[in-house]
């Protein structure tokens, strides 16, 4: 029993739906999705590309830790929004 690692018919059937729903909590979170192809969506991180590739849930791009897990990468996201950005947190106050 042989095979390899990758389920063709299972991704074919799972992709699409895995892709609008990447979409739609990248929108709630107020990220707007810059490129849309069959098997990734791209977006803008602190003026950085990232992509995520859905199916397998892998994410990488600069400013955040590559890794897979949709949840892994939906709470690096909500870690930042929670976070003041450099330039407030440097603003002289007085």
């Amino acid at each position: 029993m042989g095979g390899g690692r990758l389920n063709i018919e299972r991704q074919m059937e799972f992709e699409p739906i895995r892709m609008k729903s990447v979409e739609d909590e990248l929108l709630a979170r107020g990220f707007e999705p810059i490129i849309i192809s069959t098997n990734e969506i791209s977006f803008l991180f602190n003026g950085n590309v990232i992509k995520v590739f859905p199916y397998s849930g892998w994410h990488q791009g600069k400013g955040i830790k590559a890794d897979r897990g949709l949840r892994k990468l939906y709470a690096q996201l909500e870690v930042a929004i929670s976070q003041p950005t450099l330039e407030k947190s440097t603003e002289k106050h007085g």
